[in-house]
């Protein structure tokens, strides 16, 4: 029986029961992903002082904050940018940043999704 040349290919070799060889190729780890691109600080929610959302454009943004001001909501938009973590391909491709007093670090959240039923 010949053994593997470990510089050709990484592979392990199972004998089974009835003498035949089965060649697998071996399982590698995935290096771990990494954050590309760093967070500026106009980038993160803040409560109470900074909320930000994507947008499909600087207009939706304006669109937002208006039904901000409907909700009764005291935030105004201070800044639109364009999406860093949107590396082509993404529909959300501004940020929209918001300050004011009434900002909230997750204004979307579905409480639908906090029971168990699923």
């Amino acid at each position: 029986m010949q053994s593997a040349d470990k510089k050709s290919s990484p592979v392990l070799l199972i004998l089974l029961a009835v003498g035949a060889i089965v060649v697998l190729p071996t399982i590698t780890q995935a290096p771990a992903p990494t954050n590309t691109f760093p967070i500026a600080p106009d980038e993160v929610n803040i409560p109470g002082k900074q909320e930000v959302h994507g947008a499909t454009s600087a207009a939706h943004c304006k669109q937002m904050e208006r039904t901000f001001r409907l909700q009764g909501r005291n935030l105004r938009l201070t800044k639109t940018k364009r999406n860093p973590s949107n590396l082509g391909g993404g529909v959300l491709t501004t940020l929209c940043v918001f300050e004011g007093p009434d900002a909230q670090s997750a204004t979307f959240q579905d409480k639908r999704y906090e029971t168990e039923a699923w």
